[in-house]
């Protein structure tokens, strides 16, 4: 599923026109988070929307949860805490 939600995440940066650089750091970000945590994934589109969202922290993107939330169709709920998640797990590792 690991695989699924990077395909997932890579499709909806290019829907966007997103440049390499930004799909590359989302999916080296992913990939961190995967490995360090093993997050059960149900549905890719949720952790998908999630980095995505959390990419604001780290690169010159801007979005909204309602946005990813519909265009991934998933809840800005879910997208909230999974992104929570994300960052802490992330800023956890880096420190």
């Amino acid at each position: 599923m690991q695989k699924e939600t990077a395909e997932c995440l890579l499709k909806g940066l290019r829907d966007d026109q997103q440049p390499p650089e930004i799909e590359m750091l989302a999916l080296q970000k992913w990939q961190a988070f995967a490995t360090e945590q093993h997050p059960t994934i149900r549905k890719p589109e949720v952790f998908a929307a999630a980095i995505e969202y959390a990419l604001q922290e780290f690169a010159p993107v801007s979005t909204t949860q309602k946005a990813l939330a519909t265009k991934y169709g998933v809840s800005t709920s879910t997208i909230s805490s999974r992104s929570n998640e994300i960052l802490t797990a992330l800023k956890d590792s880096a420190s």
